[in-house]
């Protein structure tokens, strides 16, 4: 009787001991799937940030959007005409 108790007791601290290793185990699988989304959305704002550098570059080349003094210098002719014009004035 004494015997059957005591393996009774043992398996049931080694299923214990599996549910736990699982229960980790799910644990580390959720952490990487958490950092490979938060390595895919990194990549995603990177992009967005390059179509958005795009679009600037586009606009700056046609002389829609001027951000700085070189902008301006290197912009149209006729904005350095304005620009030299507004400087006499």
């Amino acid at each position: 009787m004494v015997d059957n108790n005591f393996k009774k007791k043992l398996r049931r601290e080694e299923r214990h001991k599996k549910r736990k290793e699982r229960k980790k185990e799910k644990e580390k699988e959720k952490e990487k799937e958490k950092e490979k989304e938060k390595e895919k959305e990194k990549e995603k704002e990177k992009e967005k940030e390059k179509e958005k550098e795009r679009k600037m570059n586009k606009k700056r080349k046609k002389g829609a959007i001027f951000t700085s003094a070189k902008d301006w210098v290197s912009g149209p002719v006729e904005v350095k005409h304005l620009l030299r014009s507004s400087a006499r004035q």
